[in-house]
């Protein structure tokens, strides 16, 4: 049974300042912790999805420890407020070529939940796990955070056509 965690609202607009991001921080409970600090799991959601569809997967992350940080992307969940409108986009609407921003909203509204928020999690210790966003979009996107040290990689692909799931690991350093 897990304690009480506390779940952060982290909610800036984007850069180009079409579309206002919306991401939750979630810090595990006091109990779970095996560190001062825990480390950072960052969670992208796969499209026409949001960050909700990782709740299951974040519980269970703070069960054991980790600080959660799962994002809207741009045009999914409520990263739909269009300010330039001044309303809600339907949700999953985009406009063309806006995909190509994820990498800049994520770093974005992850470099201001480690601005506002940073003394929660261990800032030196990030996991980055992309559903079907692609690597350029998910671990891309922070790569210029990424302390010097040890690293372990991971990645699972699926073909569902063939009925194949490859991975990969690695490990070294940066």
């Amino acid at each position: 049974k897990m304690g009480k965690f506390e779940i952060i609202e982290v909610a800036f607009d984007a850069p180009d300042t079409s579309v206002e991001l919306v991401g939750y921080l979630s810090i595990p409970p006091a109990d779970k912790l095996k560190s001062r600090l825990p480390a950072l799991v960052i969670l992208l959601h796969q499209a026409n999805e949001s960050s909700e569809s990782w709740n299951t997967f974040r519980d269970e992350l703070l069960q054991s420890g980790h600080a959660v940080f799962a994002m809207d992307l741009r045009g999914y969940g409520l990263s739909t407020f269009d300010l330039k409108a001044n309303r809600l986009r339907p949700k999953n609407t985009f406009y063309v070529g806006e995909s190509t921003k994820f990498p800049e909203d994520i770093a974005f509204l992850l470099g201001k939940a480690i601005e506002v928020h940073g003394n929660k999690f261990d800032t030196t210790r990030l996991a980055v796990i992309g559903a079907s966003v692609g690597e350029e979009r998910s671990f891309g996107a922070i790569k210029g955070q990424v302390v010097a040290g040890e690293m372990t990689y991971f990645r699972m692909s699926t073909d569902d056509t063939m009925g194949r799931i490859k991975s990969y690991v690695g490990e070294g350093e940066f």
